[in-house]
């Protein structure tokens, strides 16, 4: 059983974006200098609502955020988007490599853990090693993240900035320590640890989760 990228699924894709993004349709405000202004959450949709592959060209939108203003908020979930943009690159290419997403990922969560995007780099960056199969470090590194996550910042008090991001698609859950419950005990799975998933698993909230971890488990 693998279970792939945890926020592709917790933030759902509900909604198709509209054709215009891609082809010369004005997604952003007016730019006095001529074009258009690119905003943070035109490229979020694309991502998220669309799950566009039109890699570079994102990738070149989200330069531009952050050149623009560097200590920005939005310049902070550019870099986030950048990584997980990687993520969709390497997963559609059979001989792709994590390594640029795993650049932005580590850059965002060391410079700026505090942060909601920071604290969303962490938990990919879980996830991409479990991906690449090391279920030893998913392990250790999922224990550390439980207890050092800021997890009220990412549920029930999330910044206006993330709740508005959610709403572009229909996103209403919130993440909870569920997200690394899974991960550790998926990995104790591929480990064939059955005492530790299951301990893993009975940890876990959500019902659904817990039945389709025990159907892997073979219970």
């Amino acid at each position: 059983m693998k279970i792939r990228y945890p926020l592709s699924a917790l933030i759902a894709v509900s909604l198709h974006a509209s054709a215009c993004l891609l082809h010369g349709a004005e997604p952003g405000d007016e730019n006095p200098e001529g074009g258009t202004v690119v905003r943070i959450q035109d490229v979020w949709k694309m991502v998220y609502v669309a799950d566009q592959r039109n890699y570079d060209q994102m990738i070149g939108m989200l330069e531009g955020i952050i050149k623009a203003d560097e200590k920005s908020t939005d310049a902070l979930t550019a870099g986030f988007l950048i990584g997980r943009i990687e993520v969709d690159r390497a997963e559609a290419d059979a001989g792709g490599s994590y390594d640029k997403a795993r650049k932005a990922f580590e850059s965002l969560s060391a410079k700026n853990g505090k942060t909601w995007q920071g604290q969303f780099a962490r938990l990919a960056l879980l996830s991409i090693l479990q991906n690449e199969g090391r279920h030893d470090l998913v392990i250790s590194e999922g224990r550390k993240a439980i207890e050092e996550i800021d997890w009220d910042l990412l549920g029930k008090n999330q910044p206006p900035d993330l709740v508005e991001l959610g709403k572009l698609n229909k996103q209403e859950e919130r993440l909870t320590p569920d997200v690394v419950r899974v991960l550790v005990a998926t990995s104790h799975i591929q480990l064939g640890q059955k005492k530790e998933a299951e301990e893993w698993i009975s940890k876990i909230e959500s019902e659904a989760l817990k039945s389709e971890l025990r159907q892997a488990l073979g219970q």
